[in-house]
């Protein structure tokens, strides 16, 4: 069933003009699997970057879906089994709704020392001000959400090479659906578990959508690197919604040929594959999206998608999947 719905939603990328994708946690051998059927010609898929399980401390953020470690050295020795079953990037998770850090630093120092040393990039989930410092301090190559991350420490970001995925769509949408829900004096979402639990966190996404509304081109404009990312699917929100993070990211401030950029050149760059994927030059992959309209000039063209090409071979057009 897992992997059933996971190749339907690597599939469905193409239909939003996208050719590859940095899954930063999903079940056990879920993406490793899906990468083997690509290569034996059963399947087409997006180009697939990988974590494996993400890691938390134990009883931390998202304990019920990663797997829970404590200490410097178990967290190596997890490093080291994921690696050893495939993972091509790492994840821990060290923060949620809170100002406390989960992790502590001699734990996030220790992840990011296993996996540099063994030629792995790192990946973390952090959200609050001290987490991101604590990240920023340690290393990682990107960190996701950065949802309170300052000017001070973009700059930071930026002069030791770490990525910001913004994730603006995620927390704007949380924000939107719970607003709704008090206005409408809507009781039902109680009855779901798990709506019931975003509703109570409406108190963190007020302040975070209105952090990432007044703060981002404030942030971008230090230089740091940005990328574009969707987070999880949540309830009603569209599946891998990339162009509404990208027409955020206009509407906030920066141009639509920047916005394009943190889909295209920057994550190429940081995935270590700028010298074959992010551009249209010679030499590079074919992995091209064509749009009707000028996205250079409006970025809610990147919705109007015409064709796309995965290593110069047609996979989407006018509708159809070729697939």
């Amino acid at each position: 069933m897992i992997m059933m719905y996971a190749l339907q939603h690597a599939q469905a990328a193409f239909t939003k003009g996208i050719t590859s994708v940095r899954d930063c946690y999903s079940p056990h051998g879920v993406c490793k699997t899906l990468k083997l059927a690509e290569s034996k010609g059963f399947i087409t898929i997006p180009r697939i970057t990988h974590v494996d399980a993400g890691m938390c401390m134990t009883g931390g953020h998202c304990w019920d879906e990663v797997v829970q470690v404590d200490g410097p050295w178990e967290i190596r020795k997890e490093i080291r089994k994921q690696m050893r079953d495939g993972a091509e990037w790492i994840k821990l998770l060290t923060s949620h709704r809170s100002h406390i850090p989960e992790f502590t630093q001699e734990e996030l120092d220790a992840a990011v020392d296993e996996c540099h040393r063994r030629g792995i990039k790192c990946v973390v989930h952090a959200g609050t001000h001290p987490s991101i410092q604590m990240c920023i301090d340690a290393g990682f190559d990107t960190i996701e959400h950065g949802t309170f991350l300052t000017v001070e420490q973009a700059e930071q970001m930026r002069d030791k090479g770490i990525a910001w995925t913004p994730t603006i769509f995620a927390y704007t949408y949380l924000y939107e659906v719970c607003k709704k829900n008090i206005e409408e004096g809507n009781a039902d979402v109680f009855n779901d578990p798990v709506a019931a639990k975003e509703q109570r966190d409406y108190a963190y996404y007020e302040p975070a959508y209105e952090s990432y509304r007044d703060n981002f081109k404030k942030l971008y404009d230090t230089g740091v690197t940005v990328c574009i990312g969707s987070d999880m699917v949540m309830y009603g929100a569209p599946v891998l919604p990339i162009a509404e993070e990208m027409s955020y990211m206009v509407k906030y401030g920066i141009t639509p040929v920047q916005a394009v950029q943190t889909s295209t050149s920057n994550p190429a760059k940081v995935l270590g594959k700028g010298d074959e994927l992010g551009l249209i030059e010679e030499g590079y992959i074919a992995d091209i999206t064509v749009v009707d309209g000028d996205l250079s000039q409006n970025i809610d063209c990147i919705k109007n998608i015409n064709t796309v090409y995965l290593n110069g071979k047609a996979v989407y057009s006018d509708g159809v999947r070729f697939i």
